[in-house]
């Protein structure tokens, strides 16, 4: 069972505190992702996953083992980083087989082991190449073979694809959650980038200034996020200020029902998808297109409605221009309302 469990980890470097003990668990062969802005506390929770950095406070638990104090080599767990710090004067073989080498495998199978993992990264005949005679997908490819080669419990990825172009970025995420998937790996994710972690994760920890603000499953995150910071990260999003009074959220845009106390001043969530556009004299509410942005299959605009931006995509045939008078139409199935 290789289940993680993170328990009340606090680290702070020259008493500038990194991580607030946090709290959070990844299921047996599911991907959790570490998501948020730089300098958040992401790489250092997973350097003390892997035993690259001891925490001031708290423990790291692989299934019921505390794994705290062991050394980072007995952990079961391995990472890889952004730079795939492949060594450049051993080939490819040679890398792959390292862990398992220094573990003392025997050659027949390490050399069995490698042909493998070569199999599986669809980089089969590159043993006797070196890591400059490879293109930077492959370099990274490598490196994941590395990683998988000592059969480890748990894969830690540190934005391991960060440093590729957008095209080999998705092939090689791709890849490796077919792997992670086919294998039933335990991966924790580190990225700060909002579609990664949707696309690829069972579960996503939203992280800020060394706290997780929330925990849940991307659609959870995506759909209900509990604060105005995790929803702006997650995608923009517009936010209409109003009241909330006698059990309504008034504003000049939208009046609802809600469950909320009274409140002087509240924001309420309204995702640009959910706000439908046609022609002026269609619908109740009308705007001023100020900006339009085509790309492809979606429009992006900006709609001045009782002076407040509304940012609004369309998926229609129907184009509009900048300073066109437009109708909305805004579908609140679950509203989401901050109270301020």
């Amino acid at each position: 069972m290789s289940k993680i469990t993170v328990k009340n980890i606090a680290k702070s470097f020259a008493k500038r505190k990194v991580l607030d003990h946090i709290d959070f668990e990844v299921e047996d062969g599911t991907v959790v992702s570490l998501l948020g802005p730089s300098g958040c506390g992401k790489t250092t929770t997973l350097k003390v996953i892997a035993g690259l950095l001891q925490p001031d406070d708290g423990a790291v638990f692989i299934g019921d083992e505390n794994i705290t104090k062991r050394a980072t080599e007995k952990r079961g767990a391995v990472i890889v980083f952004q730079d795939h710090l492949l060594f450049p004067h051993l080939n490819v073989e040679q890398n792959i087989g390292f862990g398992l080498k220094m573990a003392k495998y025997p050659r027949k199978e390490i050399r069995e082991r490698v042909e493998e993992m070569l199999d599986l990264v669809k980089l089969k005949g590159t043993n006797r190449k070196y890591p400059h005679e490879l293109s930077g997908g492959q370099q990274q490819r490598i490196a994941l073979a590395r990683a998988l080669a000592v059969r480890p419990k748990v894969l830690l990825l540190d934005e391991p694809f960060s440093n590729l172009d957008p095209k080999l970025r998705q092939e090689i995420r791709e890849l490796t959650f077919a792997i992670q998937r086919d294998l039933r790996m335990t991966t924790i994710l580190v990225t700060h980038d909002k579609e990664e972690a949707l696309m690829s994760s069972d579960k996503i920890a939203f992280m800020l200034n060394g706290q997780i603000k929330q925990f849940g499953t991307p659609e959870e995150l995506y759909q209900k996020p509990n604060s105005i910071e995790v929803a702006h990260f997650l995608g923009e999003k517009n936010f209409i200020p109003g009241r909330i009074q006698n059990g309504r959220f008034q504003s000049d845009i939208v009046t609802i029902h809600t469950a909320k106390g009274d409140a002087s001043k509240a924001k309420l969530m309204i995702k640009p998808e959910d706000i439908a556009i046609f022609p002026a004299g269609t619908m109740d509410l009308e705007g001023t297109i100020v900006s339009r942005k085509y790309a492809g299959e979606r429009v992006y605009y900006t709609v001045v409605v009782f002076g407040i931006e509304l940012k609004v995509v369309s998926q229609s045939a129907s184009f509009y221009n900048s300073g066109d008078q437009v109708s909305l139409e805004v579908h609140l199935s679950d509203p989401i309302i901050f109270a301020e």
